[in-house]
């Protein structure tokens, strides 16, 4: 059965998830304080593959090793004031 998941990232410029395999991204949101993705997931998958991702605010350095060009592009979110800018990478498979 395929179902709509929420993963709420943390306020860190890199991090991992597992997620069923063939996970879609849907998009990334700003939610009540924190950046949340959405991904369409088959809840009867039972293999499960890593996916790292990467914040980086506007402004902020990005590290060598962290490279937007070795990720795909998930979007662009906003706080609620507006105030602060992140943009959301996945990394691509190697």
């Amino acid at each position: 059965m395929k179902t709509i998941y929420k993963y709420p990232l943390e306020p860190v410029s890199e991090q991992t998830y597992t997620m069923p395999k063939g996970v879609k991204i849907l998009s990334v949101q700003w939610i009540r304080g924190q950046v949340c993705i959405y991904a369409l997931v088959d809840t009867e998958e039972k293999i499960s593959e890593t996916h790292q991702f990467l914040i980086i605010g506007t402004g902020h350095l990005i590290r060598p090793n962290t490279e937007p060009a070795a990720h795909y592009f998930l979007g662009t979110v906003h706080n609620e004031d507006q105030s602060l800018v992140f943009h959301i990478f996945e990394k691509k498979e190697q």
